[in-house]
């Protein structure tokens, strides 16, 4: 039991760090690109970074527990759309909180950036993931892994037990 959960979390991290590489790939072609556009200093953009490989790092896992051997397209279609929504909501809304509404339509073409930069990591993400997964060289998620100790006992619930 012991070792199948280590391979686990294994594979998880091979998945969060393809992804990861993958998004922050992606966005050092954004960056570079608008060094001209805006102006941009080299820590600022070093910074961003951070966010974007964290986001690909959670997506690689999630996305490896969502698919598992389910080959249905919704399901990665979902997270890839919960990702992209969940990061471009919070841009967004910390944009509208610190600047107020004026600043965000100036921000539209930077947001409307950001959200391209984002949909594309993601996308691609999911494209290497499925790749590497068909390929064996990512195995996919066992279909439970759970600790028996955490299991729920109907019988303990007077509740449930009386149904």
């Amino acid at each position: 039991m012991l070792r199948s959960q280590f391979s686990e979390r294994l594979a998880s991290l091979k998945g969060g760090v393809l992804s990861a590489a993958i998004m922050i790939i992606i966005h050092l072609g954004f960056i570079l690109g608008q060094m001209g556009l805006v102006p941009l200093t080299w820590s600022v953009a070093l910074l961003s970074f951070i966010p974007v490989g964290l986001t690909g790092m959670v997506f690689g896992v999630t996305y490896r527990y969502t698919v598992r051997r389910d080959r249905y397209r919704q399901l990665g279609d979902g997270v890839v759309s919960a990702f992209f929504v969940t990061r471009m909501g919070g841009v967004g809304s910390e944009l509208l909180m610190s600047r107020g509404h004026p600043a965000l339509k100036s921000a539209l073409p930077g947001l409307f950036i950001l959200g391209i930069d984002t949909i594309l990591g993601l996308a691609l993400a999911r494209f290497c993931l499925d790749w590497a997964q068909t390929r064996g060289w990512l195995p996919m998620a066992a279909p439970e892994i759970h600790d028996d100790s955490t299991d729920f006992d109907s019988n303990s619930d007077p509740d449930l037990s009386s149904r």
